[in-house]
């Protein structure tokens, strides 16, 4: 059965879940998602990357922040093929909608989402605006990596734009991880 690892919009693959590379069963096999096949030049959205990932036997799905998005739609269109889910400060904003503080990231943070159209903003930028608009500590990541980031983050709809169906939470065990250093979560 696989362990499907989907990163959120910082690293990739393995790098995004170092502790768990190690964790290789006789029962389990690890799949860590890139952000490759998640991007626009993909044939594939993020859920079809989850859903090929998982394959046809289903599995365990492991996501960070904006990697929940993808995780949790999965599990609300075929809670038969997930067998848990653990979300790590998960960006489902859609599914949190009305509560103050998840209100207030969305005011700060749509600003930034409404320039993702815009050709005269770059993904350079882009990726910086988004981490701003987070309030990231300085210095931000070097220009290639918020280029990569902005790319990946524009290709995507805002994690409260998605219209979730909470009802797998009855369904499928799941987890949430966050280290309370953000009211957000």
């Amino acid at each position: 059965m696989n362990v499907v690892f989907i990163p959120g919009s910082g690293r990739d693959g393995e790098e995004a879940w170092p502790v768990e590379v190690g964790m290789v069963s006789e029962y389990h096999r690890p799949v860590f998602l890139n952000h490759s096949p998640l991007n626009h030049e993909s044939l594939l959205d993020p859920t079809e990357a989850v859903f090929l990932a998982l394959g046809a036997e289903g599995g365990h799905l492991v996501a960070h922040s904006s990697g929940a998005v993808a995780a949790t739609l999965v599990a609300a269109s075929r809670p038969d093929l997930v067998r848990s889910l653990v979300l790590f400060e998960p960006a489902c904003l859609s599914l949190a909608r009305g509560g103050p503080e998840v209100e207030a990231h969305v005011t700060a943070m749509r600003p930034v989402f409404e320039t993702a159209t815009d050709p005269t903003v770059g993904d350079g930028e882009f990726g910086a605006r988004f981490l701003d608009s987070l309030g990231a500590p300085r210095p931000l990541p070097p220009a290639a990596a918020l280029v990569e980031m902005g790319r990946r983050l524009r290709a995507v709809s805002p994690p409260w734009d998605y219209g979730e169906d909470s009802e797998f939470l009855g369904v499928v065990p799941t987890l949430v991880v966050t280290g309370g250093w953000n009211a957000l979560y």
